[in-house]
């Protein structure tokens, strides 16, 4: 047999393949609609896998086993989103699929809260988003956001990951644990100075954030300064200010030296130039625009084969771009992890809310964490 013979079986045996298909899915649409009606969840994976595992079986070739097994699997996926697009239409309200939080519209002329003091690179996110407000510093982050949910501050600025250094854990597990939503976001770009009163080999102890120190980590190898963690950058340069000793130096911002009368005693010492840290707003309730654009969940998963494969194959078989994905560990529950994980998109959209419904089946906790406008680029 010829090429073009092996070529005509082939249109032959696609074309007994698309009647099947379309039997199949006029088959799953029906109980699309059956398991509307009765208030069914779409995804039985039990049945998904006995599917699978039934019809393996009838592979007289192992060889080509593995192949039709993910023939299969892309087959219960596409029968599961006909199903969808019967129970989820456009006009679905979003309140169905996810546990929806008050939406609220944007507050003309609010309190802001932020982590550190005048200087700090949080105030500095602060000025790039709302411009001239009413300020609420505070030392800690846990700070900004009671202040958020007591009503004190209308939004929190936190920052949430650095290019440099990663994601910032604390945070993560604060927007974890307490009731706030991210309504925003924006991005500073970070360079650090060795700040102090005389000169650099005056120095014995040096002040900063733990991020400060880390993104400044080649810069210190050439120094034997003994390093103390302190609350926020702008309030290790006002500390070391307020001392007024010599051997007292701070990791800040070239605005913080200034605002405090320091000396910049080496610029740009983080030894990422290009080190930028993403900062996101945060309320109590959420706000929903049409341009909003992004999206970010918490998802813990089962601890099975394929269980994060699933939640991942949700996203990109909707179209949806994931921005990002990060893991930590589940404090309380050794080596049980829980995911950020951030995509493109407005809940408002078919897709989305298709996307959101197969997650939250996938998942044995999708904690939703707000929907707002991506900044793009530095």
């Amino acid at each position: 047999m010829g090429l073009e013979d092996k070529r005509k079986k082939i249109d032959e045996l696609d074309k007994e393949i698309v009647s099947l298909l379309t039997k199949r899915l006029e088959v799953a649409t029906e109980i699309g609609f059956y398991k509307k009606e009765k208030g069914m969840k779409i995804l039985d994976r039990s049945r998904e896998e006995e599917v699978i595992k039934k019809n393996l079986g009838r592979v007289n070739n192992d060889t080509f086993a593995p192949y039709v097994e993910t023939i299969l699997e892309k087959l219960m996926s596409v029968s599961r989103d006909a199903q969808s697009d019967i129970v989820i239409e456009n006009k679905t309200p979003i309140s169905a699929i996810i546990n929806m939080p008050v939406i609220t519209k944007r507050v003309v002329n609010p309190v802001v809260a932020y982590g550190g003091i005048k200087g700090s690179y949080g105030e500095q996110a602060l000025i790039q988003s709302f411009g001239e407000v009413k300020e609420l510093s505070f030392k800690n982050f846990s700070e900004v956001v009671d202040a958020v949910i007591s009503g004190e501050a209308d939004y929190g600025i936190l920052p949430i990951e650095n290019t440099s250094t990663g994601g910032i854990l604390e945070v993560e597990r604060l927007l974890e644990r307490d009731n706030v939503y991210i309504v925003g976001e924006t991005v500073v770009h970070v360079a650090h100075c060795l700040l102090g009163l005389g000169e650099i080999g005056d120095i014995k102890t040096v002040y900063s954030h733990v991020q400060g120190f880390e993104q400044s980590r080649e810069f210190l190898r050439d120094y034997s300064f003994e390093e103390v963690p302190y609350f926020n950058t702008a309030i290790s340069a006002e500390f070391v200010a307020k001392s007024g000793d010599k051997t007292l130096g701070a990791i800040a911002s070239k605005r913080a030296g200034e605002v405090y009368g320091l000396k910049i005693l080496k610029e740009d010492i983080n030894y990422n130039l290009e080190n930028y840290t993403r900062f996101v707003i945060i309320k109590n309730t959420m706000e929903l625009e049409e341009d909003y654009d992004k999206i970010s969940l918490q998802v813990v998963v089962e601890d099975r084969e394929g269980s994060l494969l699933r939640v991942i194959k949700s996203i990109t078989e909707h179209r949806l771009n994931m921005v990002k994905i990060a893991s930590r560990p589940i404090l309380g529950k050794p080596f049980e992890y829980i995911f950020s994980i951030d995509i493109n998109g407005n809940i408002n959209e078919k897709r989305v809310k298709k996307t959101l419904k197969e997650i939250s089946e996938n998942s044995v906790l999708m904690n939703f964490k707000g929907n707002y406008k991506e900044v793009k680029g530095k």
